[in-house]
Protein backbone atom coordinates (compact mmCIF):
# COMPACT_ATOMS: atom_id res chain seq x y z
CA UNK A 1 0.00 0.00 0.00
CA UNK A 2 1.20 3.68 -0.69
CA UNK A 3 1.85 6.03 1.59
CA UNK A 4 1.12 9.62 0.82
CA UNK A 5 4.64 11.62 1.51
CA UNK A 6 3.25 14.41 3.56
CA UNK A 7 3.94 17.83 2.20
CA UNK A 8 6.89 19.99 3.09
CA UNK A 9 6.56 22.89 5.19
CA UNK A 10 8.14 26.17 6.01
CA UNK A 11 9.36 26.78 9.82
CA UNK A 12 6.35 28.65 10.11
CA UNK A 13 4.04 25.79 9.68
CA UNK A 14 3.18 27.03 6.00
CA UNK A 15 3.39 24.32 2.98
CA UNK A 16 6.19 25.32 0.31
CA UNK A 17 5.06 26.74 -2.76
CA UNK A 18 7.32 26.07 -5.68
CA UNK A 19 8.98 29.03 -7.23
CA UNK A 20 8.72 30.04 -10.86
CA UNK A 21 10.09 33.30 -10.77
CA UNK A 22 13.32 34.53 -12.35
CA UNK A 23 16.47 34.72 -10.98
CA UNK A 24 17.97 38.70 -10.83
CA UNK A 25 20.79 37.16 -13.06
CA UNK A 26 18.18 36.02 -15.05
CA UNK A 27 16.49 38.96 -15.69
CA UNK A 28 19.36 41.31 -16.23
CA UNK A 29 20.14 38.05 -18.91
CA UNK A 30 16.78 38.97 -21.04
CA UNK A 31 17.27 42.74 -20.73
CA UNK A 32 20.75 42.45 -21.92
CA UNK A 33 19.42 40.08 -25.13
CA UNK A 34 16.36 42.59 -25.85
CA UNK A 35 18.87 45.25 -25.60
CA UNK A 36 21.07 43.43 -28.19
CA UNK A 37 18.40 42.68 -30.64
CA UNK A 38 16.76 46.30 -30.39
CA UNK A 39 20.65 47.33 -31.69
CA UNK A 40 19.91 45.03 -34.19
CA UNK A 41 16.90 45.63 -35.39
CA UNK A 42 16.02 49.21 -35.76
CA UNK A 43 18.81 50.28 -38.26
CA UNK A 44 16.75 47.70 -40.28
CA UNK A 45 13.57 49.20 -39.59
CA UNK A 46 14.79 52.66 -40.08
CA UNK A 47 16.45 51.43 -43.28
CA UNK A 48 13.20 50.01 -44.04
CA UNK A 49 11.39 52.31 -43.22
CA UNK A 50 13.71 55.40 -45.58
CA UNK A 51 13.35 53.07 -48.61
CA UNK A 52 9.61 53.19 -48.39
CA UNK A 53 9.40 56.81 -48.01
CA UNK A 54 12.25 56.78 -51.21
CA UNK A 55 9.84 54.55 -53.00
CA UNK A 56 6.97 56.79 -52.70
CA UNK A 57 8.80 60.14 -53.07
CA UNK A 58 9.62 58.73 -56.60
CA UNK A 59 6.01 57.80 -57.26
CA UNK A 60 5.28 61.63 -56.22
CA UNK A 61 7.81 62.93 -58.36
CA UNK A 62 6.70 60.67 -61.46
CA UNK A 63 3.06 61.72 -61.04
CA UNK A 64 3.85 65.30 -61.38
CA UNK A 65 6.37 64.70 -64.47
CA UNK A 66 3.59 62.82 -65.92
CA UNK A 67 1.50 66.33 -65.12
CA UNK A 68 3.45 68.27 -66.53
CA UNK A 69 4.34 66.52 -69.76
CA UNK A 70 0.38 66.18 -69.92
CA UNK A 71 -0.35 69.79 -69.91
CA UNK A 72 2.27 70.59 -72.58
CA UNK A 73 0.83 67.63 -74.77
CA UNK A 74 -2.29 69.46 -74.45
CA UNK A 75 -0.58 73.32 -74.82
CA UNK A 76 0.94 72.97 -78.34
CA UNK A 77 4.08 72.01 -76.99
CA UNK A 78 4.34 74.80 -74.11
CA UNK A 79 5.77 74.06 -70.66
CA UNK A 80 3.92 75.02 -67.87
CA UNK A 81 4.89 78.43 -66.74
CA UNK A 82 7.35 78.58 -63.49
CA UNK A 83 7.38 81.85 -62.02
CA UNK A 84 10.29 82.68 -59.74
CA UNK A 85 8.61 85.13 -57.53
CA UNK A 86 10.23 85.91 -54.77
CA UNK A 87 7.78 84.32 -51.38
CA UNK A 88 5.27 82.97 -53.78
CA UNK A 89 3.51 85.82 -55.56
CA UNK A 90 0.28 84.99 -54.44
CA UNK A 91 -1.29 85.20 -50.69
CA UNK A 92 -4.36 82.73 -51.70
CA UNK A 93 -4.24 81.07 -54.64
CA UNK A 94 -7.73 82.49 -55.58
CA UNK A 95 -6.14 86.35 -57.07
CA UNK A 96 -7.05 86.95 -60.83
CA UNK A 97 -3.80 87.30 -62.26
CA UNK A 98 -2.16 84.21 -60.88
CA UNK A 99 -5.31 81.76 -62.45
CA UNK A 100 -4.93 79.74 -65.80
CA UNK A 101 -4.20 82.25 -69.07
CA UNK A 102 -3.67 85.06 -67.14
CA UNK A 103 0.41 86.63 -67.07
CA UNK A 104 1.25 85.52 -63.42
CA UNK A 105 -0.60 81.44 -64.01
CA UNK A 106 2.08 78.85 -62.62
CA UNK A 107 2.67 75.61 -61.95
CA UNK A 108 2.49 75.99 -58.43
CA UNK A 109 1.79 79.09 -56.74
CA UNK A 110 2.35 80.64 -53.67
CA UNK A 111 5.00 80.63 -50.53
CA UNK A 112 5.79 76.58 -49.73
CA UNK A 113 5.25 77.64 -45.85
CA UNK A 114 1.64 79.17 -46.48
CA UNK A 115 -0.17 76.17 -45.14
CA UNK A 116 -3.48 77.92 -44.36
CA UNK A 117 -3.66 78.21 -48.58
CA UNK A 118 -2.12 74.71 -49.11
CA UNK A 119 -4.97 73.37 -51.14
CA UNK A 120 -6.00 76.89 -52.97
CA UNK A 121 -2.51 76.97 -54.16
CA UNK A 122 -1.89 73.85 -55.26
CA UNK A 123 -5.40 73.81 -57.00
CA UNK A 124 -4.77 76.84 -59.33
CA UNK A 125 -1.49 75.58 -60.67
CA UNK A 126 -1.17 74.65 -64.08
CA UNK A 127 -0.56 71.30 -64.12
CA UNK A 128 -2.84 70.24 -60.71
CA UNK A 129 -5.71 69.62 -63.47
CA UNK A 130 -3.52 66.40 -64.70
CA UNK A 131 -2.51 65.78 -61.35
CA UNK A 132 -5.30 65.88 -59.20
CA UNK A 133 -4.25 64.83 -56.03
CA UNK A 134 -2.68 67.63 -53.42
CA UNK A 135 -0.68 65.36 -51.42
CA UNK A 136 1.70 64.00 -54.14
CA UNK A 137 3.17 67.72 -53.87
CA UNK A 138 4.49 66.91 -50.51
CA UNK A 139 7.65 64.40 -49.96
CA UNK A 140 6.45 61.81 -46.49
CA UNK A 141 9.70 62.26 -45.42
CA UNK A 142 9.71 66.12 -45.43
CA UNK A 143 9.44 66.80 -41.34
CA UNK A 144 12.16 69.20 -40.64
CA UNK A 145 10.83 72.67 -40.31
CA UNK A 146 12.34 75.85 -42.15
CA UNK A 147 14.94 78.48 -41.09
CA UNK A 148 11.28 80.13 -38.99
CA UNK A 149 10.68 77.06 -37.33
CA UNK A 150 7.58 76.38 -40.05
CA UNK A 151 6.56 73.25 -41.93
CA UNK A 152 6.25 73.14 -45.58
CA UNK A 153 3.45 72.42 -47.38
CA UNK A 154 5.53 71.17 -50.50
CA UNK A 155 9.02 69.48 -50.89
CA UNK A 156 9.14 69.92 -54.49
CA UNK A 157 10.50 73.00 -56.61
CA UNK A 158 11.01 73.22 -60.38
CA UNK A 159 14.04 73.88 -62.30
CA UNK A 160 14.12 77.74 -63.25
CA UNK A 161 15.28 77.30 -66.83
CA UNK A 162 11.83 75.14 -67.45
CA UNK A 163 8.96 77.04 -68.62
CA UNK A 164 10.00 80.95 -68.74
CA UNK A 165 9.95 82.82 -71.31
CA UNK A 166 11.94 86.30 -72.33
CA UNK A 167 10.72 88.16 -69.77
CA UNK A 168 11.05 85.89 -66.46
CA UNK A 169 14.62 84.67 -67.21
CA UNK A 170 16.88 84.01 -64.24
CA UNK A 171 19.20 86.30 -64.23
CA UNK A 172 22.49 87.27 -62.02
CA UNK A 173 22.30 91.32 -62.00
CA UNK A 174 20.66 91.40 -65.09
CA UNK A 175 23.25 89.26 -67.47
CA UNK A 176 22.05 85.31 -68.38
CA UNK A 177 24.25 82.72 -68.60
CA UNK A 178 22.18 79.65 -69.44
CA UNK A 179 19.69 79.03 -72.30
CA UNK A 180 16.29 78.69 -70.94
CA UNK A 181 13.56 75.83 -72.30
CA UNK A 182 9.79 77.59 -72.95
CA UNK A 183 8.62 74.89 -75.16
CA UNK A 184 9.48 70.73 -74.60
CA UNK A 185 10.70 70.55 -77.73
CA UNK A 186 13.88 73.19 -76.70
CA UNK A 187 14.81 70.41 -74.51
CA UNK A 188 16.47 68.66 -77.44
CA UNK A 189 19.53 70.80 -76.74
CA UNK A 190 20.11 69.34 -73.07
CA UNK A 191 18.01 66.16 -73.32
CA UNK A 192 15.53 64.79 -71.84
CA UNK A 193 16.98 61.95 -70.07
CA UNK A 194 19.69 64.76 -68.64
CA UNK A 195 17.70 67.77 -67.98
CA UNK A 196 16.37 67.35 -64.08
CA UNK A 197 12.68 69.26 -63.92
CA UNK A 198 11.84 68.71 -60.28
CA UNK A 199 13.61 68.52 -57.43
CA UNK A 200 13.48 68.42 -53.67
CA UNK A 201 14.58 71.94 -52.21
CA UNK A 202 15.95 72.56 -48.69
CA UNK A 203 13.54 73.75 -46.31
CA UNK A 204 16.39 76.23 -45.94
CA UNK A 205 15.20 77.76 -49.02
CA UNK A 206 12.09 76.77 -50.51
CA UNK A 207 9.63 79.71 -50.73
CA UNK A 208 8.36 79.79 -54.74
CA UNK A 209 7.75 76.98 -56.90
CA UNK A 210 11.03 77.61 -58.64
CA UNK A 211 14.19 76.16 -57.64
CA UNK A 212 17.30 79.15 -58.97
CA UNK A 213 20.50 77.49 -60.12
CA UNK A 214 22.94 79.39 -63.24
CA UNK A 215 25.40 77.19 -64.77
CA UNK A 216 27.79 80.26 -64.12
CA UNK A 217 27.56 80.64 -60.27
CA UNK A 218 30.48 82.60 -59.02
CA UNK A 219 29.92 85.08 -57.11
CA UNK A 220 33.09 86.71 -55.01
CA UNK A 221 35.17 84.49 -56.03
CA UNK A 222 33.65 81.38 -54.88
CA UNK A 223 31.28 78.42 -56.26
CA UNK A 224 28.02 78.92 -54.53
CA UNK A 225 24.54 77.84 -54.65
CA UNK A 226 21.29 80.03 -55.00
CA UNK A 227 18.55 77.41 -53.79
CA UNK A 228 20.31 74.44 -51.94
CA UNK A 229 18.96 70.49 -52.67
CA UNK A 230 16.86 69.02 -50.20
CA UNK A 231 18.33 65.80 -48.07
CA UNK A 232 15.16 63.98 -46.74
CA UNK A 233 16.09 60.21 -47.43
CA UNK A 234 19.48 60.12 -45.12
CA UNK A 235 21.77 63.27 -46.54
CA UNK A 236 20.18 62.57 -49.43
CA UNK A 237 17.41 64.04 -52.19
CA UNK A 238 14.91 62.68 -55.05
CA UNK A 239 14.68 64.49 -58.50
CA UNK A 240 13.06 63.96 -61.65
CA UNK A 241 13.88 64.03 -65.30
CA UNK A 242 12.03 65.33 -68.58
CA UNK A 243 12.26 61.90 -69.73
CA UNK A 244 10.34 60.98 -66.28
CA UNK A 245 12.43 59.06 -64.70
CA UNK A 246 13.75 59.70 -61.11
CA UNK A 247 16.50 58.96 -58.53
CA UNK A 248 17.45 59.66 -55.11
CA UNK A 249 20.98 61.43 -55.22
CA UNK A 250 23.33 61.32 -52.09
CA UNK A 251 24.46 64.97 -51.25
CA UNK A 252 28.11 65.49 -49.61
CA UNK A 253 28.45 69.48 -49.95
CA UNK A 254 28.64 71.12 -46.60
CA UNK A 255 26.38 73.67 -47.65
CA UNK A 256 23.73 71.48 -48.09
CA UNK A 257 23.64 68.99 -45.25
CA UNK A 258 24.41 71.94 -43.00
CA UNK A 259 20.81 73.85 -44.28
CA UNK A 260 22.78 76.90 -44.55
CA UNK A 261 20.54 79.66 -45.63
CA UNK A 262 21.02 82.19 -48.01
CA UNK A 263 22.80 85.19 -47.08
CA UNK A 264 21.86 88.57 -47.62
CA UNK A 265 23.11 88.17 -51.73
CA UNK A 266 21.11 85.32 -51.94
CA UNK A 267 23.67 82.86 -52.36
CA UNK A 268 25.00 79.79 -50.09
CA UNK A 269 28.80 79.30 -50.19
CA UNK A 270 29.64 75.49 -51.37
CA UNK A 271 31.46 73.15 -49.51
CA UNK A 272 35.19 72.61 -49.73
CA UNK A 273 36.75 71.84 -53.59
CA UNK A 274 36.22 70.03 -55.42
CA UNK A 275 32.18 70.94 -55.49
CA UNK A 276 31.07 67.48 -57.05
CA UNK A 277 27.36 68.36 -56.17
CA UNK A 278 27.07 71.56 -57.79
CA UNK A 279 28.97 70.80 -60.58
CA UNK A 280 26.65 68.02 -60.90
CA UNK A 281 23.72 69.58 -60.15
CA UNK A 282 24.01 72.13 -63.03
CA UNK A 283 25.47 70.05 -65.63
CA UNK A 284 21.40 69.02 -65.55
CA UNK A 285 20.50 72.07 -65.22
CA UNK A 286 20.74 73.81 -68.55
CA UNK A 287 23.27 74.83 -71.37
CA UNK A 288 25.75 77.61 -70.44
CA UNK A 289 25.73 80.33 -73.53
CA UNK A 290 28.62 81.19 -75.03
Amino acid sequence: MKTQKPPSVFPSGQPARPTNAFTLIELLVVIIIIALLAALLLPVLANAKAKGQGAKCISNLHQLIVGWTSYSLDNKDRLAQNLSADWGGSATGLEPQYQAGQSQASWILGDATNAVYRNNLISHGLIFPYTGNVGIYQCPANVKPDRWGVLTWRAYSMNCTMGVTASTEWTWNGTQFQNYFSKASDLALLGAARAWVLMEENQSTINDGSMCEDTQQRHDGYPYWVDEPGHYHVNAGSLAYADGHGEIRKWTDTGILNDVPQSGDGSIQCGPPPYADLNWVLWRTSIPLP
